[in-house]
């Protein structure tokens, strides 16, 4: 039910970005027609005056159905998401448990990450003993310093990076039935 719901709040919020952007588009249509008619008033071109008088109202029309779609959209999305906030909170159990599931998978890979950067810092250091002497000989500079620099991963590198919220522990799941 879950991904029903976040597939319909995905959708609404799309929906709403999309409208959005074409009720700003309309909107700077009608500036634009709003320039152009009071340029014709004051040339006094009728037969131009009551086609952009026409063509006013239409842009006019489209920047209300744009605004009303895009309203109509973000109510569908803020339900959604109440939804979803109401969904979470009923089954914290289940969905912590899914949650942990993708954090232990990140800890892996941050362990995969240490591994390589200490891996990668070896062989660029042996690049740098490499090179030394050859540019020291014809005065040239060498290798430049690894670019990442060990405080930048220092918590990854000590296993102190952790992927879940500071405040909850996962110790047992139990589901409760609302």
């Amino acid at each position: 039910m879950g991904q029903r719901i976040q597939h319909k709040t995905d959708g609404a919020y799309i929906l709403y970005a999309t409208e959005t952007k074409n009720r700003q588009r309309a909107e700077a249509k009608k500036t634009a027609l709003d320039r152009e008619l009071r340029q014709a008033q004051t040339d006094g071109s009728d037969e131009r005056v009551s086609e952009l008088e026409a063509r006013l109202a239409k842009a006019q029309a489209d920047c209300v159905n744009h605004a009303a779609r895009a309203s109509r959209a973000l109510d569908v999305f803020k339900a959604g998401e109440t939804k979803m906030h109401q969904l979470h909170a009923a089954h914290f159990g289940v969905f912590a448990e899914q949650a942990d599931e993708v954090s232990k998978e990140a800890e892996v890979a941050l362990e995969q990450l240490a591994a390589a950067y200490r891996h990668a810092k070896k062989k660029w250091q042996a690049a740098v003993d490499a090179w030394s002497p050859l540019c020291a000989a014809v005065k040239i500079a060498g290798v430049d310093e690894l670019p990442v620099k060990e405080f930048e991963l220092l918590d990854v590198l000590r296993g102190e990076a952790n992927p879940r919220p500071r405040s909850v522990e996962i110790a047992e799941v139990v589901t409760v039935d609302p």
